[in-house]
């Protein structure tokens, strides 16, 4: 499990012994959009240069190591996971084509360069494929660790990450937010960067040699989107208010249900869960927060597991 604290600093939480331990992370700003692989063993965020430019970076549990997958030349951001791991999607902002086709034109005196967002995807059971002498015998592609006793005789580099890399044949777009259901990405595109609204799209395959062109999944536009573990069901937040929906595994579109009618909700509350979660929180901001990191001479995990009882 992965928290990151109120500082922006990024830890790994094990949840067995409820320790937590610092992730060395190079970012000007907090980590965000942390993406977790099926199996729990590589995590996908996104990191920032000191010039404040976006880049996707993977932290690899076993070997407690973070690469960067992408340069910080350009914008990349929202990485996320195919359903079996086995893909990383993310979108990157690479498409400089300008929007002015005339030069001359009346106040355009400059290139005016809007939908630069495109789709990439890592292959990872490819990485370190193409690097001589960088796999052995005994490398295992499913589980792609980094590590030199997985089968690697060095640890994976940014090169080895985009020599697996590929632009993915989609039309250029403001992308705001990415999501992989099965090996299919989603996305919210924006009429305009700055809008808060964006439509959910897919993209149905089109014949070879030509660019994907986006497909709106419901009728409007959303301002929020959250997705279940598996993908498979969504709720969001549109012009008509809140509704619900299921993507269908075949590729048609979801119908939507209504969910503006809140009267007959009701959400039931375990009070002993609260509490104990309650005391957590409280333990955990004085052991990050309080002035002096040896609690006085306190020992703050016994301190814990003395009192924890009293929750019940």
């Amino acid at each position: 499990m992965i928290a990151i604290t109120i500082s922006g600093k990024l830890y790994r939480l094990d949840s067995q012994t409820g320790r937590a331990a610092i992730i060395d992370v190079a970012s000007k700003t907090m980590p965000r959009w942390l993406s977790w692989a099926a199996n729990s063993r590589k995590m996908a965020f996104v990191t920032y240069t000191p010039q404040d430019i976006g880049r996707v970076s993977i932290f690899d549990v076993d070997c407690n190591t973070v690469t960067h997958v992408t340069s910080g030349r350009y914008e990349s951001y929202f990485p996320a996971f195919s359903s079996d791991g086995r893909k990383l999607y993310f979108i990157s902002e690479t498409n400089f084509r300008s929007t002015v086709t005339d030069p001359w034109a009346p106040r355009n005196y400059w290139p005016d360069y809007q939908h630069r967002g495109l789709i990439y995807s890592i292959d990872l059971d490819r990485v370190g494929d193409s690097s001589a002498g960088l796999k052995t015998s005994t490398a295992q592609n499913s589980s792609w660790s980094e590590c030199a006793d997985n089968g690697y005789a060095r640890p994976l580099t940014m090169r080895d990450y985009q020599l697996a890399t590929e632009e993915l044949p989609i039309v250029a777009a403001n992308y705001a937010m990415l999501f992989a259901v099965g090996d299919r990405p989603y996305a919210v595109v924006k009429k305009a960067v700055r809008d808060e609204k964006g439509n959910l799209v897919d993209f149905p395959k089109l014949s070879e040699g030509r660019r994907r062109v986006s497909r709106p999944l419901f009728d409007e536009d959303i301002f929020k989107i959250e997705w279940s573990a598996d993908k498979r069901s969504l709720i969001a937040i549109g012009r008509g208010g809140l509704f619900a929906a299921q993507v269908p595994p075949d590729g048609t579109l979801p119908q939507k249900t209504d969910l503006n009618n809140v009267s007959n909700l009701a959400v039931k509350i375990d009070k002993s869960v609260e509490r104990v979660q309650m005391f957590n929180e409280m333990w955990r901001l004085y052991r990050d927060y309080f002035w002096d990191p040896k609690m006085n001479g306190k020992n703050w995990e016994d301190a814990r597991r003395k009192y924890i009882g009293f929750t019940d």
